[in-house]
């Protein structure tokens, strides 16, 4: 399967350039497969980046301990939840 590519131009400092013909050579790569590799992985990185952490149930709560203490919120926190995505989508709106 052929597939098309395109090209990508990158402006570099003549020293960077070096520096990376020498990685690119120490690992027996061309720049242009060393440098699709680096992307590729700093891409996969901000991917990781990107998703929440998992967290337990005693987390959440130690969290939330940690955070209002005894203090007990008033009315609804689904309703908290709403009035905030309101404000955010009004600020959106005028944006």
């Amino acid at each position: 399967m052929n597939s098309k590519k395109s090209r990508l131009v990158l402006e570099v400092e003549p020293e960077f350039k070096g520096r990376l013909q020498e990685a690119a050579s120490a690992k027996g790569m061309s720049m242009s497969k060393y440098c699709m590799s680096a992307i590729d992985k700093e891409m996969a990185k901000d991917r990781a980046d990107d998703l929440p952490p998992r967290m337990t149930i005693e987390d959440l709560i130690a969290r939330q301990k940690r955070v209002y203490g005894d203090r007990v919120l008033p009315g609804s926190s689904v309703d908290l939840i709403h009035e905030a995505r309101e404000e955010r989508d009004q600020q959106m709106e005028s944006w």
